[in-house]
């Protein structure tokens, strides 16, 4: 319904109307692992700091 030229330039969509999408990119970055473990120790270190809180 709409030209494949409204979709290109946007990072991270692929497929019909557009190129294939390339399976070999990683779905989680370095920056988005570093954050989820930091944020799995924050939460485990104020969990065993404030039991009561929970």
């Amino acid at each position: 319904m709409f030209p494949p030229s409204n979709f290109a330039g946007n990072q991270g969509l692929c497929g019909a109307p557009l190129a294939a999408c390339d399976r070999r990119s990683k779905w989680i970055s370095d920056e988005s692992s570093i954050g989820m473990a930091v944020g799995l120790v924050v939460g485990f270190v104020v969990a065993f700091y404030f039991p009561p809180c929970f």
